[in-house]
């Protein structure tokens, strides 16, 4: 598998806590105990930022 997939198989499943901001693969942090979120930002849309100005 080339290195590049791999790093990105692997972006997708990090997550960070809420709280105490620890990174981690699991769904409830390992320090703390609370949910994790994907640390992610949302895709970019240049169509969102655009509108109908008359």
């Amino acid at each position: 598998m080339p290195l590049d997939k791999v790093n990105t198989e692997f972006s997708k499943r990090m997550r960070r806590c809420s709280v105490c901001w620890t990174y981690t693969f699991r769904e409830v942090c390992p320090r703390c105990g609370s949910p994790t979120t994907d640390p992610h930002p949302k895709p970019f849309n240049p169509a969102a930022l655009t509108r109908n100005v008359e």
